[in-house]
Formats: structure tokens, C-alpha cells, sequence
């Protein structure tokens, strides 16, 4: 459960609006209900690595925060959203490139991938203090590789970070759903606690800042949200610890109604998706921040089990009855979708 940068922000994220939106995740309820990481997803790096491999970052764009501090050293950013008592999340790509060679806007970026540098890369990531890392799939889909192959050895450099500093990092696998991860995803490299992406993004990022025609254009539907939920249907590979992920929420985003609102957060909480929500937290309506927090809604996703539904019946096309198992015995928790 938390925020991440891209279905808001996409490559323009910078120190800036992370400490925004991590003020706002920890004062306005949600960090109370339990939303707790804070992911900073494409963007943050332009591809460069000095000439030990390390990798560099704009020091225009992430900034000391606190005195002491030095400009272009991501560590600081990790730290302050720890000082809100939240945890901070990181991204980058499986392949040498990353999805910043098909930039969303702005100009293309190459070698934004961490191939050929797992252990160096992860390392890094848990030093600067990162407690979750989102690993996309762009440089893997382009040299064809081996979903199954990258990301255990991405895993694998993952459990030695961990050794080494004794910071947790939370693995998320963007691998879209391309090579059926819920056959080899969960456990991968004995990791326990993984997700895995089953199918694309909801929808391109609505950056409602850049005010340009491309971003203005796009408007999320149900369609794009029944898909996505369809898409991550695989209860046989889900349960306590592994989890199919839905994708980003677009709740409160543009096309959202409330009642579109509520039919995403029912999906995402009886699939026991991660609630990572990508809309801009400082635009939430009351309606919407209330269905985020809503405490029922919440003990139904964070049920110990954490198992994903089945359809129980279909008694009229388009009103479908889903039910899943709870763990307490004899319980389940049902959702009535009006399709």
C-alpha cells in the first residue's frame, strides 16, 4: 500500500514533488490507514554512471534537503520520507535500457537499466536507504530476454544487498504479463515478498501539469479498469506474500467518477492488489481519499490469506457475484459488479 510517482508525474518526478506527495500521504489519513511506501518511479535517473559504474544522478533535480546533505545523492530523499515515518521506494529496468528510451515527454534517455550492474545497482539502492524497488521490463522486451532468468538473478543480487546492509527491499516485477509471471514469479529467488505485474498500465500518465495535447487527451473508462482487473485474474499463483499485481490505482484521476471509484477500489481490495495509487495526492476529493481509507474496504485486502476471488455466479449478463475464501473459517468476502 502507498504512492507512486508515474500515473501523475511520469519523467518529470523530481525531490520536489516526492516530498509533496509524501507530505500529503502522511497527513491526510492515508498513512493512518496504512499506506506506507512511497515509490519514485521513471525518471529519477538520465542513464549516466561515473567511471566505477556507479550511478549518477541530476543534482538540480534531487538536491540536498537537510544541512550537510549533498546535491545529487539520492539518500536524501529515502531519508526524508523516512522522517515522516513512511518507507521509499525506487525504480529502474531489468535491461541495459530502461522505459526512458520511449520517453512519455522529454527527450529519450538510454542506459537507464540496470543489466550487467544487479549487484552494484541493488546495492546501491539499499545503501541510499530504499526499502522497495520496482524493476520494469522495456530493456528486457527489447533484447529479448528471459523474464524468468533476469529477474531471479535480479533476486538473487537482491538477497546479497540485503546481507550486506540488513535493509529489507521489497521486490515489485514489472514484467507486464508478457511471459505468464504468475508461473515463475512467486517465490522467485526464494525472495517472501514479491509482486508481479499481469498486464499493462491502466493507462498512459495523465501529467495534468504539462499541458500539452497528448496528456489532455487521455481519460480513463471503466474499460480500462475491468481489464486490468481481468488481466490479474490467476488465484492459483496468489497467496500470503506473493501477490498479482493490477496495476497502478487511477482512482481520483481524470474520467474517474465516483461511482468508477468505487467499482476500482472494490476490485483491487477482494483481488488483494497493491493499493499503490498514482493520482496526484494533493487533488484527492473528500469522496475519494474517504473510499481510500474506508476501514472495511481495507480489512477485506489485508486479510491474512490475501487470496484473490473467483467468479461464484453470473445471474444476468453484466451482474457478476465474486467471492474468495478469509481467514476465518466459513468467512468470505463477496463483491456484486454491475459490469
Amino acid at each position: 500500500m502507498g504512492w507512486n510517482s508515474w500515473n501523475s508525474f511520469a519523467n518529470i518526478v523530481n525531490s520536489q514533488i516526492v516530498q509533496q506527495q509524501a507530505q500529503t500521504l502522511a497527513s491526510n489519513g492515508m498513512k493512518k490507514a496504512g499506506y506506507e511506501y512511497v515509490v519514485i518511479d521513471e525518471g529519477w535517473w538520465l542513464g549516466e554512471r561515473d567511471a566505477e559504474g556507479n550511478i549518477l544522478v541530476n543534482a538540480k533535480q534531487w538536491p540536498a534537503i537537510q544541512p550537510g546533505q549533498k546535491d545529487g545523492d539520492m539518500a536524501n530523499i529515502a531519508a526524508y520520507i523516512h522522517s515522516l515515518g513512511l518507507k521509499a521506494g525506487i525504480y529502474t529496468d531489468a535491461g541495459q535500457d530502461g522505459c526512458s528510451m520511449y520517453p512519455d515527454s522529454g527527450p529519450k534517455y538510454m542506459s537507464t537499466g540496470s543489466e550487467g550492474h544487479y549487484d552494484q545497482d541493488f546495492l546501491q539502492f539499499s545503501k541510499w536507504g530504499f526499502d522497495y524497488v520496482k524493476v520494469d521490463w522495456c530493456g528486457g522486451a527489447k533484447d529479448k530476454r528471459s523474464g524468468a532468468v533476469q529477474y531471479a538473478l535480479i533476486a538473487h543480487a537482491i538477497q546479497k544487498a540485503e546481507k550486506t546492509t540488513g535493509r529489507k527491499l521489497y521486490f515489485s516485477i514489472c514484467e507486464w504479463g508478457s511471459q505468464n509471471p504468475w508461473f515463475w514469479a512467486p517465490g522467485v529467488g526464494e525472495n517472501d515478498s514479491t509482486i508481479w505485474r499481469t498486464g499493462g498500465d491502466i493507462i498512459p500518465p495523465v501529467v495534468e501539469s504539462l499541458h500539452d495535447a497528448e496528456h489532455d487527451k487521455r481519460v480513463i473508462t471503466s474499460g480500462n479498469v475491468l481489464e486490468s482487473f481481468e488481466a490479474g485474474l490467476h488465484p492459483e499463483a496468489q497467496h500470503t506474500g506473493y501477490f498479482n499485481d493490477l496495476d497502478m490505482m487511477v482512482m481520483g484521476m481524470r474520467g474517474m467518477t465516483d461511482a468508477l471509484d468505487r467499482t476500482h477500489m472494490g476490485l483491487w481490495v477482494i483481488s488483494s492488489a497493491p493499493l499503490m495509487v498514482g493520482a496526484d495526492l494533493t487533488r484527492l476529493s473528500p469522496a475519494t481519499l474517504s473510499l481510500l481509507t474506508n476501514q472495511e474496504a481495507l480489512a477485506i485486502h489485508n486479510d491474512p490469506y490475501g487470496l484473490q476471488p473467483i467468479k461464484a455466479d453470473e445471474p444476468t449478463p453484466g451482474i457478476q457475484v465474486w467471492a474468495k475464501p478469509m481467514a476465518i473459517a466459513g468467512r468470505r468476502a463477496v463483491a456484486i459488479l454491475n459490469r
